[in-house]
């Protein structure tokens, strides 16, 4: 809805409102304040007249684009704007007509004529179509008929002679009939057979000021009446219109005006505009405070029976006998107790007290029952008191009756009539039992072992199986004939009461009891139940009653509604103060009576609702959304047609909607889902949804919106293409997936050139280390040793020493094995390298005189287990030998120290010879290379094994006090891997 004010330009969804105004030296802003009028295209585009020009508003951002005359002027003042069944644009104002060029965006003088020189005929007061080819518009004089293709025109005096008539309003109705609303004339219609124009006649009881004066007219039709509203000077008249379609109906007009006092009076101040809408509802706009408002012209929803009653409605109870339908109302606390209703709601009878001869407490009537014989059995504070067909007391059961056949107690609150049983229910002492024929047949109380679990009961029912069913103060119970006990029903998970006060049974057997905790709806013999409630009503459980309608749907009453539900399309159709319902005199009961009507019952007041079936209520709402905001910045004003598209940090998007639908707006309900975010529709009354942190990705929003009668609208959806970040595009991920691949293959053929010049390295160590040990070997064989040691055995046989030959010989030739079984192994363990050594140092000490050795092995080296190079050792020895010990001439002595320092195996080689220096000058007949070639063999592994292990050799020159040389010390390290 658009509202053209004196203080701008209002737009009213539903919902939200937003508003246009002038701002100065802003062209996007309406050129005034003084809006006068505001009118729509068939494209939805918004054209509005102002005093100071005409704009285009975008309906969704408000921005005005203004609007200038063919010839590039801006137009004149006072514009109104107007859009024909064609969609063609019109604007007027004090110079004339001017037509909208949709291609060029401006406005064309299309027509501007004065008659005989008077200015006032030219300006166009209103305008609206007369038929498919022409415009009637109302000048400041007269009526003039426009061609809309050649502009031609001819003119028509409103009165006889030429006597000028100011045109507030032109008006043609559906039946093409045209009123004309003028300042001082009051109303007229157009007569086509006299062509000429007569007076609409007010009755005498409107003060003329109240129609001489009329701004606006609409014609309606509802319920096949028509009727004129006319918007006047203080007010609004109502005139019903004969079948002509013109004729008044005489005595049956109305003018309402504002009462302060009176609820839901229409505002104050002279009512200028007048806008029919959906539902039959009519909109109006004054120039009082209030400004604007919407009344409901259908016919009153609610009846106010015409019919003695007095107290609050205790009950309503739909009675049937010999073919005839009754009501009978049940109240307390009043002055009537009960009521008796023909099927047509016309009163039979009414009665103060029943019995008649009772005190007061006689006015409390709780219930009324019919036997087979069509008696009356009515329940009171004073007993039970039955009646014949004629309403004549035939039987009283009350303090007065004695015998068995009495009552436990007189004051009882309900009676139920099922077969030839009376079921009474007792105040606070149980229930009785009785046949029809007055008999007393059982007492049940709870101080019996019945079930029971409360002695106050305030109501009985009977379903269609013949089952009874009671209403305790508490709880519920269902009676057990066979077993003769009440079963409670529970409907809380912690046991607690529930307060029942009344129960309806649909088709399926399922029931529905108004209870305090609000309307609970279960089937017998199934624990399950479910609460009934509308999330309009989320804080109003209190059900006073219930009833079900043919259609099997439910009517209940709450404290301040009348709600109808409907189980299949699971709605609720709420109505309160806005549809008359008078909450002041409480909603104590009420019953379905079919033909979509419920009889109400209230203190002091019986109404008869007539649920509203206009089929307007069926017609789809509208649907728009308003506003879209991404990272909480307006987006988009409107539903975007190419959809979203926005960047991986425009992850957040809010979006405002809403549902253009005027009747019971509150009722509104909306459902939404992200497609690829919601697997399911969600249900909402509010008109905006946000999704944060939202994935890259494709999205489909869809919202629809449902009026009070659940009628859907059309899905609105708009696409929402959120963009990955560069490094989570395809291409990025292929351009990674590239690199990975090339670094990988890179990474692999550098990797395999290192173990393929690894592998040659090894393959040269290899190779130099077996030439070493073969070296080694040999030098180990050194040919100089052999002889000696074959001239000591030679020695040995020919001076007869043949034992120590034999001795020399053994040890030779073990020495020899353990030498060549070692020689194809890189390493052996240290106890083998000491068995050797062992063997050659014995065999050296035939050779040398006052010789001596020592092995001192560390504790924590075990020999057994400890791995060293083959033949590391013995070199060093045989050296400290040959160059060292053997130029001694007095003692000699070898020590071999074996221990661990740091995790790495030390072999120690120390002597007391001459010292390398002495050695090297007495030297005569040696190659100076030849005596070192197995030390420089074994430093030369030592030295290939220190590039995989770290190994080494270290030489020390000894030396005595007095500096001179003192022997030799050779330090041997192998790592602790070796070890």
């Amino acid at each position: 809805m658009w509202f053209a004010t004196g203080n701008g330009l209002f737009r009213f969804d539903g919902t939200n409102v937003l508003y246009a105004r002038q701002r100065l030296d802003d062209s996007t802003a309406l050129p005034s304040n003084d809006v006068n009028s505001v009118t729509g295209d068939k494209l939805g585009n918004i054209y509005v007249g102002t005093s100071k020009g005409a704009v285009i508003v975008d309906p969704n951002t408000l921005v005005c684009t203004r609007l200038r005359e063919s010839n590039g002027n801006w137009p004149g003042y006072k514009f109104k704007c107007f859009a024909d069944e064609d969609g063609t644009v019109w604007a007027i104002n004090d110079v004339g007509l001017y037509q909208f060029d949709k291609e060029k965006k401006n406005l064309k003088l299309v027509w501007a004529q004065m008659k005989n020189g008077d200015v006032a005929t030219q300006a166009i007061s209103s305008i609206a179509t007369y038929n498919k080819d022409e415009l009637v518009a109302g000048t400041l004089g007269d009526i003039v008929f426009i061609n809309k293709k050649d502009f031609s025109s001819h003119r028509l005096n409103i009165l006889p002679g030429n006597a000028g008539v100011d045109v507030s309003k032109v008006y043609v109705d559906a039946n093409k009939q045209l009123w004309v609303c003028t300042w001082g004339f009051g109303l007229l219609y157009y007569d086509k057979a006299s062509r000429s124009f007569k007076t609409f006649q007010i009755q005498k009881n409107i003060p003329a000021d109240a129609y001489n004066v009329l701004f606006d007219i609409v014609k309606v039709t509802i319920s096949n009446k028509s009727f004129l509203y006319i918007g006047a000077p203080g007010g609004l008249i109502k005139a019903p219109l004969q079948k002509d379609g013109v004729s008044p109906i005489e005595n049956a007009q109305a003018y309402y005006i504002h009462k302060p006092d009176t609820e839901g009076s229409i505002p104050a101040g002279s009512i200028y505009k007048l806008y029919p809408a959906e539902n039959d509802n009519l909109w109006i706009g004054s120039n009082g405070d209030i400004g604007v408002a919407k009344i409901e012209l259908s016919e009153s929803l609610l009846y106010t029976l015409p019919v003695k009653h007095e107290g609050n409605v205790q009950d309503i109870d739909q009675l049937s006998a010999a073919g005839k339908k009754y009501y009978a109302i049940c109240s307390w606390h009043g002055s009537t107790g009960l009521v008796l209703l023909d099927e047509g709601f016309n009163q039979l009878k009414a009665f103060d007290k029943v019995p008649a001869d009772a005190d007061h407490d006689g006015v409390n009537v709780s219930s009324v029952g019919l036997d087979k014989e069509n008696r009356f059995w009515v329940s009171s504070w004073k007993g039970v008191t039955v009646m014949d067909k004629d309403l004549h007391v035939v039987r009283v059961l009350d303090h007065r009756t004695k015998g068995p056949d009495t009552l436990y107690r007189e004051k009882n609150n309900f009676l139920l009539i099922s077969n030839d049983t009376v079921w009474i229910a007792s105040y606070k002492r149980g229930i009785d039992l009785f046949t029809t024929g007055f008999k007393r047949l059982k007492h049940y109380s709870i101080m019996q072992d019945n079930g029971l679990l409360e002695d106050l009961i305030w109501k009985f029912y009977r379903t269609h199986d013949g089952k009874i069913w009671l209403l305790g103060n508490a709880f519920l119970y269902s009676y057990d004939a066979h077993k003769d006990r009440f079963i409670p029903y529970r409907f809380s998970k912690d046991g607690a009461p529930y307060g029942p006060v009344d129960i309806a049974e649909k088709k399926d057997g399922s029931l529905l009891m108004a209870a305090a905790t609000g309307l609970i709806s279960f089937k017998p013999g199934d624990s399950n139940y479910t609460y009934l409630r509308s999330p309009l009503l989320d804080k109003e459980d209190n059900v006073n009653a219930v009833s079900v309608d043919e259609n099997d749907n439910a009517w209940y009453l709450t404290d301040d509604h009348l709600v109808y539900y409907n189980f299949s399309s699971n709605v609720y159709t709420i109505y309160g103060k806005q549809d008359g319902l008078d909450v002041s005199n409480g909603l104590y009961m009420m019953r379905y009576v079919g033909n979509n009507k419920v009889l109400i019952g209230q203190y002091n007041k019986l109404t008869i609702f007539t649920a509203p079936q206009s089929s307007q209520q069926n017609r789809p709402p509208g649907l728009a959304v308003t506003g879209i905001y991404v990272n909480d910045s307006l987006f988009n004003s409107s539903l975007p047609a190419k959809g979203l598209h926005l960047s991986y940090n425009q992850n957040k998007i809010n979006i405002a909607f809403a549902c253009i639908n005027y009747n019971r707006p509150e009722q509104n309900i909306y459902a939404y889902r992200l497609k690829n975010a919601d697997t399911a529709w969600t249900y909402t009354r509010q008109g905006n949804v946000t999704y944060a942190n939202l994935s890259p990705g494709q999205y489909t929003f869809e919202v629809k919106a449902a009026n009070f009668a659940r009628v859907w609208s059309k899905v609105s959806a708009f696409q929402v293409n959120i963009s990955p970040p560069f490094w989570q595009s395809w291409w990025f991920r292929i351009l990674v997936l590239a690199i990975a691949v090339s670094a990988t293959y890179m990474v692999f053929k550098w990797r395999v050139n290192n173990i393929r010049k690894e592998e040659k390295i090894k393959t040269d160590l290899n190779r130099k280390m077996a030439q070493l040990e073969m070296k080694a070997l040999r030098a180990q064989m050194n040919p100089h040793f052999v002889f000696n040691s074959l001239s000591s055995i030679q020695e040995s046989i020919v001076t007869g020493k043949t034992e120590a030959a034999s001795k020399y010989l053994s040890k030779f030739s073990k020495l020899i094995r353990l030498i060549l079984e070692n020689s194809g192994k890189q390493f052996i363990s240290l106890k083998t390298e000491i068995e050797s050594l062992t063997l050659y140092l014995e065999l050296e000490s035939f050779r040398f005189e006052n010789f001596t050795y020592t092995f001192s092995i560390d504790p924590h080296v075990d020999a057994n287990f400890t791995m060293i190079p083959s033949m590391v050792i013995q070199p060093f020895v045989e050296n400290a030998l040959k160059h060292g010990l053997s130029k001694k001439k007095d003692d000699k002595h070898l020590k071999i120290d074996i221990r661990k320092d740091s995790g790495r195996l030390v072999a120690v080689v120390e002597d007391n010879g001459v010292g390398r220096s002495k050695a090297t000058e007495m030297k005569s007949d040696e190659r100076k290379d030849h005596h070192s070639m197995g030390i420089k063999i074994t430093e030369e592994r030592l030295q290939l094994l220190g590039v995989q292990s770290n190994a080494a050799t270290e030489i020390t020159d000894l030396y005595d006090k007095q500096g001179n040389a003192a022997g030799t010390l050779v330090k041997i390290i192998l790592p602790e891997e070796n070890v």
